[in-house]
């Protein structure tokens, strides 16, 4: 009696696999082949071999926690001696075998393939939140700067507006002061001016106004008075000559005094205006004089200037030689000689 053989079909399902996986999962033959047995013909009470077919349809990881179903189909085991491969190689059965995706669920089922991915998820929904949360903080904060910016530049040309607007009024300002103290100097040289001219006319018993203001016009000095620096200066060339005292005498009586040289523009002044006369040993007197060792002018002052001439000889009295060098032109001289006359006085007005 022959020997029947079966080849067996595995199925592993899975309802809820998707028709996607089912389409990967294609079938992958793999063959089986015993090692030669010494003897090349099989023996009577030795199974053939058995090729498999083996078609996964999920993990390898899965495949424990599957439900498999046995399908037997009978076949007839070939007759051995059509079976013998003429090579002596042995008879060989194929069987088929395939897994597929069950729907088991329970206590075998283990979720911890899925653990990692939702923790990942959660991360990165995380991360995300956090992002935006960052982002939308960011630009609330950019806006807010930028509010702050405009704020600022708004108020710093307000500012510049206004700085500009002072600058204007501080110049205008300026402008009205300069002025002002022009203004103030102008009186001020006003009222100096009256109170010289009052204080010059209080110096005459009778204010000679017809010598003064001729025409109802006032003038510095009279006429034939020269004005100079403030001082008018009266040169005396008439033909009688007087002693020191006789000319001091007859400027007092003009409301002045024998001229006071106080410096060398003043030296040369009078030194311009006058002329030789008569001879060499002819001048003018002026208002110094020996009291003691010192030289002293008339209004008390000490002479530190010193315009000397060549010939001097022990007198108490000066005069001034004309046509001489201003700085060499004074000469001592006796009081009672004669000479002309230099008077001075100070000016009506005092003008600068």
């Amino acid at each position: 009696m022959d020997d029947k053989a079966n080849y067996s079909t595995l199925v592993f399902k899975n309802s809820t696999a998707s028709q996607k996986e089912e389409k990967d999962n294609q079938p992958i033959y793999s063959e089986v082949k015993p090692k030669k047995q010494e003897s090349m013909a099989p023996k009577a009470n030795e199974d053939p071999m058995i090729y498999a077919n083996v078609k996964p349809k999920a993990a390898a990881a899965k495949v424990q926690e599957k439900e498999i179903e046995l399908t037997t189909h009978p076949v007839e085991k070939p007759d051995e001696s059509a079976a013998a491969d003429p090579k002596g190689e042995e008879l060989t059965n194929y069987s088929e075998v395939k897994l597929e995706e069950s729907g088991i669920t329970g206590p075998e089922a283990k979720p911890a393939a899925k653990r990692p991915t939702s923790r990942l998820l959660m991360c990165l929904g995380t991360l995300c939140v956090l992002l935006v949360a960052g982002v939308i903080g960011l630009l609330a904060t950019l806006m807010m700067l930028k509010s702050t910016i405009q704020g600022l530049e708004d108020n710093n040309k307000m500012l510049t507006e206004k700085n500009t607007n002072l600058t204007i009024y501080n110049r205008q300002l300026h402008d009205e002061n300069d002025g002002l103290m022009t203004r103030t100097q102008e009186l001020t040289k006003g009222r100096d001016d009256l109170n010289w001219t009052l204080e010059f006319i209080l110096t005459f018993n009778t204010f000679p106004v017809k010598d003064f203001c001729p025409n109802k016009r006032c003038q510095p000095c009279q006429n034939s008075w020269v004005l100079f620096q403030n001082k008018c200066y009266l040169f005396y060339k008439d033909a009688s000559w007087k002693t020191w005292e006789a000319s001091r005498q007859f400027c007092q009586n003009q409301s002045a005094d024998l001229v006071v040289v106080e410096n060398l523009q003043e030296q040369e002044f009078i030194s311009n205006n006058t002329e030789p006369y008569w001879s060499n040993d002819h001048g003018y007197w002026l208002g110094l004089k020996q009291n003691k060792s010192n030289w002293v002018w008339v209004d008390g002052h000490t002479d530190t200037l010193g315009f000397w001439g060549s010939k001097n000889i022990a007198n108490e009295s000066v005069m001034m030689i004309p046509g001489t060098p201003p700085t060499q032109s004074w000469r001592r001289i006796m009081s009672s000689s004669f000479q002309k006359v230099i008077c001075e006085r100070d000016a009506l007005v005092w003008s600068t």
